[in-house]
């Protein structure tokens, strides 16, 4: 009799082991400790406790077939993003994770295996499970997949998504060039096309994002509008990664009003002027053509918007990169124009640095250095940094 009743708690505990859903270790140390015991790989969920995708995934989590195939392969664990105790192991991994939640699974050595993003079905997980598991699909075996020369969309698609977690600019913008090398032209419309952009582009030359610059009402069709992903926010983003990247500095004029006209068609900035006048500006001096690299500065500081911090910026910045005197009345003009955006202490010696910086062109060093030493004590006075100052009068 209690054997029989043995039997029947044993059968009742192993079902309940099958019809719940992805057992969760306490923590990270006791996850890899049983992976290295069981030989298996750590799947992990990065999560954000306040992520409304976060909380619709935990109930596909919760599921019995996608527990039974996670417990029966994985030792599985969380990591809450807000607890710096447990993102530390994300951080030595030099991984940036871009949004919640993020799947990962680790061999028991620590390894990156594979990832994944989130989706509300119980199959994609499971697929996902197995891809981890699979040399020929799991991201850790992408690079050399690339490298003997596979480039399926798919894992073109992926090991992009891997360069982007390790912050490698330059490969995702290779890969997105495949991608559109690979892709069949007449399939750029499709929503195929339209997730490779908003996942894997990052570039304004690129193939895609050519397209779909100019085809922006077809991806109003595609575009997850609920988490602000509208196409003009992706192709903006795009272009502001490209006016920052240092490549950008090579830039020939032709090009700027190529970016300003993409600026201005997915409605980034109605002054398109204000991501790329200092890039103009160094353009046009250079070439000698200062009429027009005043004429950008003019046309910034007639910006209603303009604050006092940036129009001294501007003529600072532009001061510098001028060399003819003949430029300098004009400077003073439009340095006059400023006084009406004055309204602190720190904007009022800001003016006065800058309308020193104009006297350095013309004054001699004796008149520099009287003028320098005033505006010294003012700084001292309301204890701001004269580094400046004092620069100017070496």
């Amino acid at each position: 009799m209690k054997l029989y009743r043995l039997v029947v708690l044993l059968s009742m505990l192993s079902l309940q082991g099958m019809g719940q859903g992805v057992m969760f270790e306490n923590s990270l140390t006791e996850a890899f400790a049983k992976a290295r015991k069981e030989n298996k790989f750590v799947f992990i969920e990065y999560y954000n406790p306040d992520c409304s995708v976060c909380k619709r995934v935990a109930k596909v989590l919760a599921s019995n077939e996608v527990g039974a195939f996670y417990n029966a392969n994985f030792i599985s664990c969380k990591i809450n993003n807000e607890n710096p105790d447990e993102t530390v192991f994300i951080s030595a991994k030099k991984l940036l994770v871009s949004g919640t939640p993020t799947f990962f699974f680790f061999d028991s050595n620590e390894k990156l295996m594979h990832f994944c993003g989130a989706n509300q079905e119980t199959s994609y997980y499971i697929q996902e499970g197995k891809n981890a598991l699979d040399p020929n699909k799991q991201a850790a075996t992408v690079a050399e997949r690339y490298k003997s020369g596979e480039r399926k969309i798919a894992s073109l698609f992926l090991y992009s998504q891997l360069a982007q977690m390790y912050q490698d600019e330059k490969l995702v913008t290779q890969l997105a060039n495949d991608l559109y090398d690979k892709i069949d032209k007449n399939k750029l419309g499709t929503k195929e096309s339209f997730i490779i952009l908003k996942n894997c582009v990052n570039d304004i030359d690129n193939g895609f994002f050519k397209f779909w610059v100019d085809h922006i009402e077809i991806a109003e069709t595609f575009a997850d509008k609920s988490h602000g992903l509208t196409p003009t926010y992706i192709l903006g983003n795009i272009i502001t990664k490209s006016v920052n990247r240092e490549e950008s500095n090579t830039w020939d004029l032709e090009k700027i009003q190529e970016v300003k006209s993409y600026i201005l068609k997915v409605q980034l900035s109605a002054n398109p002027n204000s991501f790329l006048w200092q890039k103009e500006a160094t353009l046009l001096f250079k070439l000698h053509r200062d009429e027009e690299a005043m004429s950008v500065a003019d046309t910034l500081l007639h910006d209603s918007t303009l604050t006092a911090a940036s129009a001294f910026y501007i003529l600072q910045t532009m001061m510098n990169l001028s060399s003819d005197k003949k430029n300098n009345s004009q400077f003073r003009s439009l340095l006059d124009q400023t006084k009406v955006l004055i309204q602190s202490n720190e904007d009022q010696l800001n003016y006065e640095y800058t309308a020193l910086l104009l006297l350095s062109k013309t004054a001699s060093k004796s008149q520099l250095k009287s003028s320098a030493k005033e505006l010294m004590e003012k700084y001292k006075k309301y204890h701001m940094d004269a580094s400046a100052v004092e620069k100017l009068m070496r």
